[in-house]
């Protein structure tokens, strides 16, 4: 094989297409991680959400009824159960340092997102005669959020106030730009809604979030581009929704001025990768990464 390698670059080049055709990954597990045991040589790890497996890595579940979900690059699913374990990694490589050193801090924050399952919903219920508290948006914490250049739907998120609800964006004229009325959220409960598409040039915005009596106003900044990690931190990761989700949950840590966009990245993939539903719902309670070192 060395003949075909001529220089440094066509090596590295080699060794992220068999870490990009082989990674397999830990996205889910019923339980708690003491219900299984991973293994590596003589080693034993932590089982965490986004723990990218290498090969001969052995994992065991403990306990009956407890599932571990892992995912492959290809997009394949493996349910391991204690009827199949021991399970035997079979892929070629290992993931390079950077990309290693990277989810390190992503495996931590979510997996504890996923014990303290963060991606229930909870009901606010208001009793008659309590106060209604003010709309909020914890998905947009700062003084400006930013959002990137686009003709796209809006996901948002709010608490309190009380349906109907209204949402409007304007630009920096005041000129109206996207209405939206009758909105009848529950009133208390943090719920996802999508507007309409609407065209975001780079600017300064305000979008609007109001009932018959209440209101908050968010100053949006849309930027040409966002910041994303080093091409060379996810060099070799081919599975859309994981490479997405960990660029939200980059984004997510960065600054809190980015959170909107962050969640406007997992709310397409939640549905279908729990580690973008459990980013989703943390965003939604005003819970973010703290920031994930990339180098």
């Amino acid at each position: 094989m060395n003949r075909y390698v001529t220089s440094l670059s066509s090596l590295l080049l080699l060794a992220a297409s068999v870490t990009a055709s082989a990674a397999t990954w830990i996205v889910d597990f019923t339980g708690e991680p003491e219900d299984f045991r991973l293994e590596r040589g003589n080693q034993t790890l932590p089982v965490e959400i986004y723990r990218q497996l290498q090969p001969n890595d052995r994992l065991f579940v403990l306990v009956d009824g407890s599932v571990m979900s892992l995912k492959q690059d290809d997009g394949s699913r493996i349910e391991i159960q204690k009827s199949n374990s021991p399970y035997v990694i079979r892929d070629q490589g290992k993931p390079p340092a950077a990309l290693d050193n990277f989810l390190h801090g992503c495996r931590a924050w979510l997996t504890r997102q996923r014990l303290e399952e963060v991606d229930r919903p909870v009901i606010g219920i208001y009793t008659r005669g309590e106060p209604v508290p003010p709309i909020s948006l914890p998905l947009a914490p700062s003084a400006t959020t930013r959002l990137s250049a686009g003709t796209r739907p809006l996901y948002l998120a709010w608490q309190g106030g009380e349906p109907p609800y209204q949402v409007r964006l304007t630009n920096a004229a005041g000129k109206e730009l996207m209405k939206q009325t009758g909105i009848a959220v529950p009133g208390g409960n943090t719920q996802p809604f999508k507007t309409a598409p609407v065209p975001l040039t780079p600017g300064q915005y305000q979008l609007i979030i109001s009932d018959a009596q209440r209101q908050a106003i968010v100053a949006v900044e849309v930027v040409p581009a966002i910041p994303l990690p080093p091409p060379a931190t996810l060099a070799g990761i081919t599975d859309a929704d994981i490479r997405q989700t960990l660029e939200a949950l980059w984004l997510a840590g960065q600054d809190e001025a980015w959170r909107l966009e962050a969640y406007q990245r997992v709310m397409p993939l939640e549905g279908q990768h729990r580690p973008a539903r459990l980013l989703r719902y943390s965003l939604e309670k005003g819970q973010a990464p703290p920031p994930v070192k990339a180098d």
